[in-house]
């Protein structure tokens, strides 16, 4: 059986893989700006915090500037691709199945 405290480590580890995954520059936003909220029962909210790093969409969007002559943002989706990360981290974990719900 799968105890809360299973659930709060399978969580917390989760969060580094997510980490992982956030770029680094100075380290602000993969250290500062990365939160995990709790909602209530068994709900969480992970995110970038915007007043802490501001420019988290030029990270992750496309880049548009006639600046960058067409070249594409290596970091473009990766919170996408952290999130997903996250998600597989913790279904292993836990010895779940993940679903896709579009």
């Amino acid at each position: 059986m799968i105890t809360a405290q299973d659930v709060r480590a399978a969580i917390a580890q989760s969060v580094w893989t997510f980490k992982a995954r956030v770029p680094v520059d100075t380290g602000n936003m993969r250290y500062n700006a990365t939160k995990l909220m709790p909602l209530g029962h068994d709900r969480y909210r992970l995110y970038i915090d915007k007043n802490i790093a501001p420019y988290f969409p030029y990270v992750d969007g496309p880049w548009v500037h006639p600046r960058w002559q067409g070249a594409k943002n290596p970091n473009e989706k990766f919170f996408e691709k952290a999130a997903i990360a996250f998600a597989n981290e913790l279904t292993s974990r836990l010895n779940g199945k993940m679903e896709i719900i579009v």
